[in-house]
């Protein structure tokens, strides 16, 4: 390669570390003719010398160890010099084994030199012994075919010009054998030193002629002395670091955050050229050259032969494949299916909701909640006949409410959920709730406290008063969720089916369980009014009724949320939506048709009520017997009752009384 070359790619590169004006894209641009002109020099030949430079830097510390080697020899030659009046007085054969002596070894050392000022060594005006490995270890005078003073020889010029007159100068005292017994007079010798901080590494240039390698070399000062003991510069002692082994990274920085430094040009990053679809990453051990990468497909994409034995594409062929100006399509990774975080094929990972089994129960719930409306409308219509008023119209609407709520739930579930969703399907279901259950067991209570009270008082429970018991139910499950909503946080996560098909769902955390548990207890106290009921006299059957409601509830309800949560998550949403469908079954259609059909039937088909022990008591303490405007007290159908036990009472004191003045029982007028 000619100098001509060697000087415009210097010029090139001039600054492309140390600038801070130059853009990204203008040092993107200078890296990437670098590593074109490496390739260059690479496969073509090239005439001595070694002009050819690259302006690009490593972390030199990593070689500290090897560059000691030559600041020793400068400060061994140092010493020679000094002690012979600036002259490197010394034979040959001596310098030609200190250079052979570094190189021949194991370590990364590939050459070593010494070279000096002219006529410094005493022979020859010019003199460069150098020793290099190539298949053994090789010595010669390189002044002979190289100009070693030229300034293009960046390893000795640069120390050359220097100012050295401030160089470290340490004193040694030393006493020399003067005969068989005895020392001479002690001497103290100065001596200028070389340290690390002295040297230069040059930037990486090709050896041609030489090595024929690219290499880094660090060059250590010789001093001679001045008068007045004041350094001046006598030559250089160097040692070569040979790159072949020295990977070229041409890697994204963040692609390989726990790189080596040692193994890495960093000048050359993000210099690679793999599609948007691959991630770079290096091949170690290739060497100084270009294409020591390979393409892997990046995550979210796949290696399209999937037969492949080796799944990346070789950097060295797509740079083969720009330099030849042919398109690089064919080194893509094909993407992944939808939701798939990493895959081999295109297989999918995201569960296909099956629509016919969506949308039929979607459909059904629809018009399970178009009934519950018909319902609440048909209440209001008949509120006036015996079997609605006798079960109390507000809390057959308060039941139809609650009932239509929990069907809205199930609406919210069906589309593929959002926070906004999942919220909505929690409030709804459990407001739902606490409104449908929350009448019934209301009911439920009234009834137990009429049938179980042991004082003749008149108990005054009527449907206004009853109903203030919702305000602490719904305000307990109002407050409740709001605090579920805003500590729990409701979310959407990705769940997995047992095949690994991934899907949305709501994640409601631990708050769930605790709703779950408080509702059963709630349906248990249910279960427990009920077992007091069991034998209380009812219109309509309505006590049996609402029994068969709740344990409905407690037992096949709680049977769905089992298999809900371990089974159907298993099996994926569609399963997931037909329990929660079941469960709404279950929950509503079994519970308004226990209660509300029987009433409706005997509406329509004109049927009196046939009340048990009572013709006109009723399941909520109301009189049906000839139809009034408004509802009597609760108490007023066991007035007969409580009157003959008043008469009894007063019967039974008059005979104490008697029995205690005359010791006869008189007998009763009537």
């Amino acid at each position: 390669m000619s100098n001509m070359n060697g000087i415009l790619l210097l010029l090139l590169f001039r600054g492309m570390l140390s600038s801070s004006t130059q853009t990204i894209d203008e040092r993107y641009q200078k890296a990437k003719t670098a590593l074109e002109y490496v390739e260059r020099v690479r496969t073509s030949s090239c005439n001595g010398g070694t002009e050819e430079t690259l302006p690009v830097s490593f972390d030199h510390r990593i070689w500290a160890e090897y560059a000691h080697v030559a600041i020793k020899m400068a400060n061994l030659l140092t010493k020679i010099v000094i002690t012979n009046s600036n002259k490197l007085d010394t034979t040959e054969k001596f310098l030609f084994d200190l250079v052979r002596n570094n190189v021949d070894n194991d370590s990364p050392i590939f050459g070593s030199a010494i070279a000096v000022e002219e006529w410094v060594y005493p022979k020859f005006k010019t003199f460069c012994p150098y020793s290099y490995k190539k298949k053994g270890v090789f010595a010669h005078d390189i002044s002979l075919n190289y100009n070693y003073l030229s300034n293009a020889t960046e390893w000795y010029h640069t120390l050359r010009f220097k100012n050295w007159t401030s160089a470290r100068v340490s004193v040694n005292e030393v006493t020399y054998r003067h005969n068989s017994t005895s020392h001479s007079a002690k001497k103290l010798i100065y001596q200028p030193m070389s340290v690390m901080e002295y040297g230069h590494w040059t930037a990486p240039y090709y050896d041609c002629g030489g090595g024929d390698i690219w290499m880094v070399t660090y060059s250590s000062p010789i001093f001679g002395f001045k008068p007045n003991n004041i350094p001046f510069f006598r030559g250089i002692a160097t040692i070569d670091i040979e790159l072949t082994n020295i990977d070229i990274n041409q890697c994204d920085l963040e692609d390989n955050p726990t790189r080596t430094t040692s193994s890495s040009v960093d000048v050359f990053r993000g210099t690679h050229n793999c599609p948007l679809s691959t991630t770079c990453v290096p091949i170690l051990g290739q060497g100084f050259i270009r294409g020591a990468y390979k393409c892997v497909c990046s995550v979210g994409y796949y290696f399209p032969d999937i037969s492949a034995s080796v799944k990346s594409y070789n950097g060295s062929s797509i740079e083969e494949a720009l330099a030849n100006a042919t398109s690089i399509t064919q080194f893509q990774c094909k993407k992944c299916a939808e939701g798939c975080e990493t895959c081999i094929d295109d297989s999918p990972c995201l569960y296909s909701f099956v629509l016919p089994i969506r949308v039929a129960l979607l459909v059904l719930v629809v018009i399970l909640f178009a009934s519950v409306i018909c319902l609440s409308a048909g209440i209001s219509i008949f509120r006036n006949t015996r079997a609605i008023k006798s079960a109390s119209p507000l809390f057959l609407h308060f039941m139809a409410v609650g009932s239509a709520l929990m069907c809205t739930s199930t609406l919210f579930t069906y589309p593929e959920p959002t926070w906004a969703t999942c919220v909505s399907a929690m409030w709804t279901e459990h407001i739902g709730f606490a409104l449908a259950y929350g009448a019934l067991l209301l009911k439920t209570w009234r009834i137990s406290a009429i049938f179980t009270v042991k004082s003749a008082k008149k108990l005054n429970l009527s449907d206004r008063k009853l109903a203030r018991g919702f305000i602490p139910i719904v305000l307990f499950a109002t407050i409740f969720l709001a605090v579920w909503t805003g500590v729990g946080k409701p979310e959407v996560i990705w769940s997995k089916t047992s095949s690994d098909l991934k899907f949305k769902s709501c994640d409601y955390g631990f708050w769930e369980y605790i709703a779950i548990v408080v509702e059963f207890c709630f349906l248990l106290w249910g279960v427990y009014l009920c077992y007091i009921v069991r034998k209380a006299p009812s219109h309509f059957n309505e006590s049996k009724y609402i029994t068969w409601s709740i344990y409905n509830n407690v037992i096949l309800g709680t049977f769905m949320i089992i298999i809900e949560r371990f089974i159907a998550f298993q099996r994926g949403p569609d399963i997931i939506y037909l329990c929660r469908w079941i469960h709404l079954q279950v929950a509503v259609t079994g519970m308004l048709t226990l209660i509300c059909i029987p009433k409706f039937y005997a509406i329509v088909s004109k049927k009196k009520d046939d009340a048990i022990n009572n013709d006109n008591f009723t399941i909520t303490g109301r009189t049906v017997g000839p139809m009034v405007s408004a509802p009597t007290d609760v108490f007023e159908a066991g007035k007969p009752l409580r009157d003959v036990s008043t008469q009894t009472e007063s019967c039974l004191i008059k005979v104490c009384n008697s029995t205690t003045d005359n010791f006869k029982l008189p007998l009763p007028a009537n």
